[in-house]
């Protein structure tokens, strides 16, 4: 699949899932949205669940450098404003993630969001604060 095909996919899927649960969207829906069949999104993705990690994933990665230097010496003020930035630099990012916490019981999405939401990135933090 070329990148502009994958892109078009992911952004048709993420523009969907920011208004309607994605509980209420089905695979075929996705594929009429982006005009591409369901067999494709399936060949490419290989199941529901991965087509929808890979949603939550190219949106965090628009957002991912804004963490990448924080460690167990980063303030909660800067942690503070990280957040507020990124919440405002990528909305949906947000709104995705929140929706699929609370909606998605699916195991693989609910391990790929303790694993890689953002919040991952500032357990240490959280760890010494704590134990201050």
């Amino acid at each position: 699949m070329s990148k502009s095909t994958k892109d078009h996919l992911l952004q048709t899927a993420s523009s969907m899932m920011s208004d309607t649960p994605s509980s209420s969207i089905s695979l075929r829906d996705f594929a009429e949205a982006a005009e591409v069949s369901k067999a494709l999104l399936l060949k490419y993705f290989g199941s529901r669940s991965n087509f929808l990690i890979q949603v939550l994933e190219y949106e965090r990665l628009k957002i991912e450098d804004m963490w990448s230097d924080v460690d167990e010496n980063t303030s909660v003020e800067d942690l503070c404003l990280r957040l507020l930035t990124a919440f405002q630099i990528n909305p949906r990012y947000f709104k995705l993630v929140t929706r699929l916490t609370l909606e998605n019981t699916d195991p693989d999405v609910q391990r790929w969001l303790k694993e890689r939401f953002i919040y991952g990135r500032i357990q240490k933090v959280v760890e010494r604060l704590q134990s201050a």
